[in-house]
C-alpha cells in the first residue's frame, strides 16, 4: 500500500507481521488506521516493534512545533488505540515492546524516536509520548536541512522515559556518538527479545 497523506505529512506504519497468527496480522493490517507496509527481520521471533514511518518534508518544516496537531489529534489517537489493542494479541505479548516513529531526511538518513512500552500500558504511554514529540519533529527538520551542531549526521535516534525525551546516540557514518544519559539508561536487549541474547560463552558450551 502507499503511504498516506495527513496534512503536510506522508506517513504509513511498519510491522513485522510474523509476531501474530496469521489470521490475527491480516486483521491488523486491514483495520490500521494508516497503511501498513510489513517487514522482515533477521530473528526467529523478532521484537515486537510499531513504526510509523513519516517523509520530512517542507510540510514537516512549515508546521515544525505542533507535530501532534499535524498528524491529527484525531489520527494519532486512533493509531494508539489500534496498537494498544494489537498488542495484546502478538506472539509472547509480555516482552517489552517498541514504538518508533523514524522520520527519514531522505534515502540514506534518518531520525529515530523510540517509546518502549509494556502492552498493558500502552494507551497513557504512547498518548503522553505523541503528544511530546515536537522537540524532536523539530529537531528532525533541523537535520534534514543540515543545519546546526550535527552536519552531516546520517543517523540519530532518541528515547523516551517518565521523564521524557532523551537525545540517545547519533551517527555520522564513521563513528558512533552516544549521549551521557544513553550510557546510564541504555536499556537490556533481552526486555525486548523475551529471552537473554546468547554470547560467545553460551556458543562454546552448548
Amino acid at each position: 500500500m502507499e503511504p498516506a497523506d495527513i496534512g503536510p505529512l506522508t506517513c504509513h506504519v511498519q510491522l513485522e507481521l510474523r509476531n501474530f497468527a496469521p489470521t490475527d496480522a491480516e486483521e491488523l493490517s486491514n483495520t490500521c488506521p494508516l497503511s501498513v507496509r510489513p517487514e522482515n527481520k533477521w530473528s526467529v521471533l523478532p521484537p515486537l516493534e510499531w513504526t510509523l514511518w513519516i517523509l520530512v518534508t517542507w510540510g514537516l518544516a512549515k508546521y515544525t512545533g505542533a507535530f501532534l496537531q499535524e498528524l491529527g489529534r484525531s489520527n494519532a489517537q486512533s493509531l494508539v488505540n489500534w496498537v494498544a489493542k494489537a498488542a495484546k494479541r502478538a506472539r509472547e505479548s509480555q516482552r517489552q515492546q517498541m514504538f518508533t516513529v523514524m522520520f527519514e531526511l531522505d534515502e540514506a538518513r534518518y531520525i529515530y524516536a523510540i517509546v518502549p512500552f509494556e502492552s498493558d500500558t500502552a494507551q497513557v504511554r504512547l498518548t503522553s509520548a505523541l503528544g511530546s514529540l515536537d522537540d524532536v519533529a523539530s529537531f528532525a527538520v533541523l537535520a534534514q536541512q543540515e543545519a546546526g551542531k550535527y552536519v552531516g549526521l546520517q543517523r540519530a535516534t532518541f528515547l523516551y522515559d517518565e521523564s521524557g525525551w532523551h537525545f540517545a546516540w547519533w551517527t555520522d557514518g564513521n563513528g558512533v556518538y552516544l549521549t551521557n544519559w544513553f550510557v546510564k539508561h541504555c536499556p537490556d536487549p533481552a526486555r525486548f527479545l523475551g529471552r537473554p541474547l546468547l554470547g560467545a560463552d553460551d556458543d562454546a558450551s552448548s
